[in-house]
């Protein structure tokens, strides 16, 4: 980068150091407080007594990792608004994980959603999507916590390796003492510096480039407001309709099917304060999504002559918000400090509930819970958070040398989280569904996402972009809103709109066909495809079986009630005196105080 003054300076460490010192202190004062973490149920659950507003917070920013909040203003930058469409998906994702998934996770009475693969197929195949989300997640969290100190480290000169070991111990540090009160608190408090930096940077970078009417104007003339241009063919990318119903299903599949978002709408007290909760995530998740992306579009209206990729300042797209963080407000005291605090509050959140998420399965899903006491039990969940958080650490370093397929990772998380979703969906609104047939389905769909995959990474083609100059960059700074607007016009005559589409070899064969999906339809074939293969797999075994369908307890299936009672319902029984029931009678039964997971 040119620019001199492009540097971490002393109150920037401050701000970024309070961080990390108000996350470790949270963890400290929940370890010495209450029960002190003694029990597993205290550490993995908070014993089920969590207030609903912070459990809230928490929901909405354990999976806006750093990389969303890089990634969108750079999708912004690049390929206009209609990303944004992604946002409006949870309009639809939070009722129907209220509705549908919530209520039947509840009623399991474990901290573990994988227990009801155990509960309602077998012991044997909920080990397999065990091992594949523990694998799952520990890629992903190294790729959260290695992706922001690269595109950090390449623009303000931050140290990779002790950004990594920095944010990675202290993380681990509060999550093992402070177990999951710890964690919601750090996450709320996180939040908060997260929409802090973003809207600081969003007002600031305004300001920057001339006010909110230079903004519109010049990315409405640079083609980056262009959502009304709906494609719905599913080979487009961004083409509005992939997103809108393909981006549903990679959200749904996050917050309806993984332990991370599970464990925490179990962990409040009632019903209908889980409900509170996951509707919060609504305005909130909108607002921290729509926020970025306007960061993006500041970003454009600053480079629109001058595309900092094409002049190698920068190598990749995600890089675009630091860059233009540090190239304008680098010389402001502690705005830069707040801005890496806010990317970095991502991977905390990302990587806190991950640690959390997976001692809590291999807690509940693989040790059988007969052969330790509680108060050791929660002694081997924190060797085991240690553990994971060690291998995310580890797998942060090992990413320096698997740099060209971090993207192809970040996709591989979302393929193998949409069968966990079509998996649990199958078992709650069929009751012919059998382990022969859920087995089927699940490695089908896991094989043809696979293949599709694989396909795409071959052909590896590119869709058109649209087109970013650099023609002006040694006078751009003192262009006003109106030259800037005269030279893109001169510029799109002289040089296009658009890019034109590529392809790294002659493979004509995969040209029009599945492998050129977009990424975003891979959560809805991955659901689909385990529910069909499934269901049809279970109807064939059954008749081969000939005999009748096995008895299922009613409390694994999805009910009417589930979606109309306000409260817990079970339809078979309640062992458990911690929760606010509705019995088949329809009637409230009443609330009782003792807790016991």
């Amino acid at each position: 980068m040119a620019a001199d003054n492009v540097h971490f300076r002393i109150l920037d460490y401050i701000v970024f150091g309070a961080l990390l010192l108000v996350s470790a202190l949270i963890g400290l004062y929940q370890a010495c407080t209450g029960g002190k973490q003694r029990t597993e149920g205290e550490w993995l659950a908070g014993n089920q007594r969590l207030s609903w507003l912070p459990t809230s917070l928490s929901l909405m920013v354990s999976f806006i990792s750093a990389i969303t909040l890089l990634g969108t203003p750079s999708e912004l930058y690049t390929g206009g608004i209609m990303y944004l469409y992604l946002a409006f998906t949870h309009l639809a994702v939070m009722p129907i994980t209220c509705l549908v998934y919530m209520p039947v996770f509840r009623r399991l009475l474990s901290i573990s959603g994988f227990t009801y693969i155990t509960q309602r197929f077998s012991h044997r195949l909920a080990l397999i999507p065990c091992v594949v989300y523990i694998i799952q997640m520990i890629i992903y969290m190294g790729i959260v916590l290695y992706s922001p100190a690269l595109a950090l480290n390449a623009v303000t000169g931050l140290n990779l390796t002790a950004s990594i070991l920095t944010v990675g111990i202290v993380c681990i540090f509060y999550t093992v003492l402070g177990g999951m009160k710890a964690i919601i608190w750090t996450d709320a408090f996180q939040s908060i510096v997260m929409v802090l930096g973003m809207l600081t940077i969003a007002i600031a970078g305004t300001v920057k480039v001339g006010g909110f009417s230079a903004v519109f104007q010049i990315n409405k003339k640079g083609l980056h407001l262009e959502a009304g241009k709906f494609d719905i063919d599913p080979r487009t990318r961004h083409g509005g309709f992939d997103i809108l119903f393909g981006g549903m299903f990679s959200w749904l599949a996050i917050y309806a099917s993984n332990q991370a978002q599970i464990q925490r709408y179990i962990s409040v007290p009632t019903k209908r304060q889980a409900q509170y909760a996951i509707m919060l995530n609504i305005p909130g998740l909108m607002f921290l999504m729509l926020i970025s992306g306007y960061c993006g579009l500041v970003a454009y209206a600053k480079y629109s002559l001058c595309d900092p990729i094409k002049e190698g300042n920068i190598y990749k797209a995600d890089q675009i918000l630091p860059y233009f963080v540090m190239e304008h407000f680098a010389s402001w005291p502690g705005f830069s400090g707040l801005f890496v605090s806010s990317i970095f509050s991502g991977s905390l959140s990302t990587i806190s509930s991950g640690v959390n998420a997976l001692a809590a399965v291999v807690l509940t899903d693989m040790v059988p819970s007969d052969k330790l006491s509680e108060i050791h039990r929660a002694y081997l969940g924190k060797g085991l958070a240690i553990v994971f958080g060690c291998f995310s650490i580890a797998f942060a370093f090992v990413c320096q040398f698997l740099q060209a397929i971090l993207q192809l990772t970040v996709s591989l998380f979302g393929i193998l989280q949409a069968p966990m979703l079509g998996l649990f969906t199958l078992g709650m609104i069929t009751r012919r569904s059998n382990t022969a047939g859920a087995a089927i389905g699940y490695f089908t769909s896991l094989i043809l996402q696979g293949f599709i995959f694989g396909g795409s990474q071959i052909r590896k083609y590119q869709s058109a972009k649209i087109q970013l100059y650099n023609t002006n960059c040694t006078e751009y700074h003192n262009f006003t809103t109106s030259q800037t607007l005269n030279q893109l016009q001169q510029n799109h005559m002289l040089y296009g709109t658009y890019t034109s589409p590529s392809d790294t070899g002659d493979f004509s064969f995969l040209d029009n066909s599945i492998f050129r999906i977009s990424y975003q339809y891979y959560g809805f074939v991955g659901f689909f495809s385990v529910l069909i293969a499934g269901f049809m797999a279970s109807c064939v075994t059954n008749l081969i079986k000939r005999g009748p369908l096995q008895p299922l307890n009613d409390n694994l299936l999805l009910h009417w009630k589930d979606i109309t009672c306000p409260h817990d319902y079970f339809p078979y029984k309640s062992p458990m005196k911690s929760l606010e029931i509705c019995p088949a009678n329809g009637k409230k039964s009443g609330h009782f105080s003792e807790t016991k997971i």
